[in-house]
């Protein structure tokens, strides 16, 4: 929470507007109808079945307004075995594999820091409502959007599952922290005297010019990986003795694919997230001034940006009601019935 506000939406529901109705009302109802008669898109991420319950399944808006895009976000899909279970991202990580692919061999399972398969489902309903969207300019037809989280997780995990697929070899990961179990060394995060530094994919030989180690016996990529560990302990019984900088500086001169370890303040205040204006404020009628991640993406016609704040419960029930051509007698008796919700 952040000021009796969930920090959650306020990071996800930036530029939108709210409209809260109850559907389960014959009113309610009527007003999503009205909406949905001249929407371009329908998005929603019920459990399977629920949108069927509320007489708005894709087949009867479909006799609303026959040209809409219908998108549906789910855990597991709109049917098979698991359709009627929750979806999370934890559990999807869990389910989809990642959590054994990150850590050290020791570790238990592993979930990631953040919430990858949320997002990168969410990246994916967007781009494919777009595309459909786009479809529907060329044809004039609607369709319906289909995705779920566990063909999301596996869809990010496109590389390391078509590597497991498709090799003998059976990958699991390394003792000393490896980035991904399938790299050879260097490929990961070593310690230095006063933090960390990311080294990817680079010819031994240059470090050991660079750090001053003796990789001279690991000459092929095969036993890069199969030594995988002995390296790293190598390579980070020198990084030790040094600091961060340093090693970045000498290894940049060289252009070794190499990076800071930052914390989430540090990254922050990057000079390149800075200068890309990557972290926005942005004013809340309840919390005030607020910061955020901005517009990822640039565009040379039409740029984004964040104009509005996330809206409080039902904040634009009023406002989107008067352009549906509702009087002001009847937004009140809404509100006295329980079918709209204002922040009042």
């Amino acid at each position: 929470m952040y000021k009796d506000e969930s920090i959650k939406f306020l990071a996800l529901n930036r530029n939108k507007r709210s409209l809260a109705l109850d559907l389960k009302t014959e009113e309610g109802y009527q007003i999503a109808v009205e909406i949905i008669e001249d929407a371009d898109v329908l998005m929603e991420n019920f459990r399977s079945g629920t949108m069927a319950k509320l007489g708005l399944s894709y087949e009867e808006v479909q006799e609303i307004n026959p040209n809409i895009v219908y998108v549906s976000g789910t855990g597991f899909g709109g049917d098979g075995p698991y359709a009627d279970r929750p979806g999370q991202d934890l559990l999807i990580q869990a389910m989809a594999g990642l959590t054994t692919q990150t850590g050290e061999r020791d570790d238990p399972p592993t979930p990631a820091g953040t919430y990858v398969p949320d997002q990168h489902s969410a990246n994916l309903l967007a781009l494919h409502t777009v595309i459909a969207l786009f479809h529907r300019e060329r044809t004039g037809e609607g369709q319906r959007v289909e995705g779920n989280l566990l063909n999301s997780m596996i869809d990010g995990m496109n590389q390391t599952y078509s590597v497991y697929l498709n090799q003998d070899n059976e990958y699991e990961r390394s003792e000393e922290g490896i980035a991904n179990v399938s790299a050879p060394a260097p490929y990961g995060i070593y310690e230095t005297s006063d933090g960390y530094v990311a080294i990817s994919h680079t010819p031994l030989n240059v470090l050991d010019e660079v750090l001053d180690v003796d990789l001279s016996e690991y000459q092929t990529e095969k036993e890069a990986y199969d030594k995988r560990d002995e390296i790293k302990r190598i390579i980070e019984k020198q990084t030790r003795k040094e600091p961060s900088q340093e090693i970045v500086n000498k290894l940049r001169e060289k252009d070794v694919w190499v990076g800071e370890v930052n914390t989430l303040r540090e990254a922050a205040t990057h000079p390149q997230v800075e200068h890309n204006d990557m972290i926005v404020e942005v004013e809340h009628p309840e919390v005030g001034e607020y910061k955020t991640p901005g517009v990822p993406v640039d565009l040379s016609k039409t740029p984004g940006e964040v104009d509005s704040a996330p809206p409080l419960l039902g904040e634009h029930s009023k406002q989107i009601l008067t352009e549906l051509g509702y009087s002001s007698d009847k937004i009140v008796e809404l509100v006295d019935e329980g079918v709209i919700v204002t922040p009042e």
